[in-house]
């Protein structure tokens, strides 16, 4: 394992449930590094689950479609390596722009798989297999083989989210307010905004009804305008 590591970056250019996912990272990153600060890097979309992840500090947002697409990367590099010198980053996406913007905070280890062309970028390259570029295995232990590059490798790994307390009684407000009160709520999140991602809903309907078997079990529909379309299509199953 890589010694005298102070600051740590993570970097994770998805959306929402890629960030909660990437949480195994984080968390193990901190178990081996507990002095370190773990600055997390991610897009606008996914900066209000962020600050939840286990294991981080600080959360610093890349708008990789906007602000800061292509060469208007540049002035926030800048600025990102006037307030941080990274000693470990960890790329969990592998596009070229993920490369290059870990290559770019000028990380004295630089760890991510072997993709489009960025191998010279890293100073610890994971190959990038068939069986990960068709999702044959989950995404958690394609993010972990970054760690194993780094001797890593945990026997067990977890997923956190840190609840706060103000979060907390809102959402007991908001459920108590819909006449959920003592119900184990399942939920379900059935549109990712992409087609392979998405449940099909029949499929939806074959899991909810059974839940709904379930003794004091419900499951809620959350998600964007396409979950809500999602579950008037289920509730015209019948």
């Amino acid at each position: 394992m890589l010694k005298n590591i102070k600051n740590i970056a993570v970097i994770n250019l998805g959306y929402i449930g890629d960030v909660v996912i990437s949480s195994c990272v984080t968390n193990e990153l901190r178990n081996n590094f507990p002095e370190a600060k773990i600055t997390y890097i991610t897009i606008p979309r996914s900066k209000g689950i962020a600050p939840y992840i286990g294991g981080i500090d600080e959360v610093v947002i890349f708008d990789k479609d906007n602000e800061q697409k292509g060469l208007k990367m540049l002035p926030w590099v800048f600025n990102f390596r006037k307030n941080h010198t990274i000693d470990l980053v960890i790329l969990l996406n592998e596009t070229f722009r993920s490369g290059m913007l870990g290559f770019l905070t000028g990380a004295r280890y630089r760890v991510g798989h072997d993709s489009e062309g960025r191998g010279w970028m890293l100073t610890h390259s994971v190959p990038w297999l068939n069986e990960e570029k068709n999702f044959k295995i989950h995404i958690s232990k394609i993010y972990m083989k970054n760690l194993e590059a780094i001797k890593i490798k945990p026997e067990k790994f977890d997923f956190k989210l840190n609840i706060f307390r103000a979060d907390e009684d809102s959402m007991f407000k908001k459920l108590t307010h819909e006449g959920y009160n003592n119900e184990i709520l399942i939920g379900l999140c059935p549109c990712a905004g992409f087609k392979c991602k998405d449940w099909q809903v029949d499929e939806a309907k074959k899991f909810i009804d059974y839940i709904n078997t379930l003794p004091d079990h419900k499951v809620v529909i959350v998600g964007v305008k396409e979950a809500q379309e999602f579950a008037e299509k289920i509730r015209a199953l019948g």
